[in-house]
């Protein structure tokens, strides 16, 4: 088992640059790595118009998500590899790889940041884990982490950002994020827990969240 765990993490570590965060999780491994094989982003890629998630798995305990952008060669990639602990705990092992995207935003350069998306990604498993700990159902949970897929979809493909705006400011087509609403390129805003819109983005297009995994031009690279 030892074996083959290194071996999953060198092809994780294959995906770009390594493993990013790892998450102990109050579950058996066979749980844990059935809810998270189990992702598509069909929600908001179908919607948009945006080119499908693509699902594999490489080896034993690991899926691994490609995530196509419609403006950049280079796709997106993220990886779980859950690893037994005991009978009642795994690790999670996550690798999130996002290509180099920039978009400008009411006439500011953005640029994505790789960091800011694996913190809003591990909040959402977080999340999900202490559901599943405590006994509850996790279907919302792992709701907003299928909608998270789609969403990072979105955000590789700026030119569907407009489509998106458009979209949400008809009748809350785009499904809640749980608390991850926002801009396209803010996925949340801790000032507003009880966000109940429908939408990913608001009606008001200058409304911006505080999770936000894009970074101003202006700080270069993939963000602080």
């Amino acid at each position: 088992m030892r074996k083959l765990i290194l071996g999953s993490c060198l092809a994780l570590a294959a995906c770009g640059g390594g493993e990013d965060f790892a998450l102990d999780v109050a579950m058996p491994a066979t749980t844990a790595y059935a809810d998270l094989s189990r992702f598509s982003g069909s929600q908001l890629t179908n919607l948009l118009g945006l080119p499908a998630v693509s699902r594999e798995t490489p080896e034993e305990g690991e899926v691994v998500y490609t995530i196509a952008s419609l403006d950049s060669d280079e796709p997106g990639r993220m990886a779980f590899l859950v690893e037994p602990v005991d009978a009642g705990k795994s690790r999670i092992h996550v690798t999130l790889d996002l290509p180099d995207i920039t978009m400008t935003d009411h006439g500011q350069n953005k640029i994505l940041s790789e960091p800011k998306s694996e913190a809003m990604l591990r909040q959402q498993l977080e999340n999900w884990a202490r559901a599943r700990s405590s006994g509850e159902s996790a279907t919302g949970e792992l709701g907003k982490l299928d909608l998270f897929v789609g969403a990072m979809a979105l955000v590789v493909s700026p030119s569907r950002h407009d489509k998106a705006r458009s979209l949400a400011a008809l009748d809350g087509q785009l499904a809640d994020f749980g608390g991850m609403g926002g801009s396209i390129d803010g996925f949340g805003s801790e000032s507003r827990p009880d966000l109940t819109a429908r939408e990913i983005v608001p009606e008001d297009p200058t409304y911006r969240g505080q999770d936000d995994p894009f970074d101003d031009g202006e700080a270069g690279g993939w963000g602080e």
